[in-house]
């Protein structure tokens, strides 16, 4: 008898926080809608985050044509050792730059670089950099893991992951926080 009353009691505690949240809730978007945000703070927030976007936009457009001019190199283009680009590769670049976009966007930050690098070997390196940090990704085309140099203003390292979004997304994240 004594579970079921502290059962009883949880799941009481929990409905009235919850309706104690929901009123919270509830109270700010009454507020909200009498006294809607229309500062010059918000508007400069909006502008600068307009501002950062098209910049983003501006490298990531930059950065996918070249990984888009990769594909006419042909065998030997690096003085005679140069392989041709995996399409497969190019994708994934192209994705790593659309993934890198994103996580700078979301943080409302304008990189130091985003610039692709072609490799001899096939391989296709994604330089990153913000503040002081920098990392370069590689993609290779013999492997199915993503390599990682980074460097910060008092340390450096390399690890390779496994070419999930999630993975990627906390490789990226990692030059603002």
């Amino acid at each position: 008898m004594t579970e079921v009353t502290t059962l009883n009691r949880d799941v009481s505690r929990s409905l009235l926080h919850q309706k104690h949240i929901a009123v919270q809730l509830n109270n700010r978007m009454r507020v909200y809608r009498h006294y809607p945000p229309q500062s010059k703070d918000f508007t400069n927030l909006r502008t600068l985050y307009s501002s950062n976007s098209a910049n983003i936009e501006s490298m990531v457009s930059a950065a996918k044509n070249e990984v888009i001019q990769y594909a006419g190199l042909l065998e030997g283009w690096d003085e005679g050792k140069g392989r041709r680009f995996d399409p497969i590769l190019l994708v994934a670049a192209a994705n790593i730059i659309d993934a890198a976009a994103e996580v700078f966007e979301v943080e409302c930050v304008v990189p130091t670089e985003i610039t692709p690098g072609p490799v001899s070997d096939g391989s296709i390196n994604i330089e990153l950099g913000y503040g002081k940090k920098y990392q370069i990704l590689s993609i290779h085309p013999d492997s199915t893991r993503i390599s990682r140099y980074w460097e910060t203003s008092i340390d450096s390292g390399e690890e390779s992951f496994e070419p999930t979004h999630d993975a990627l997304e906390t490789a990226i994240a990692w030059l603002v926080h």
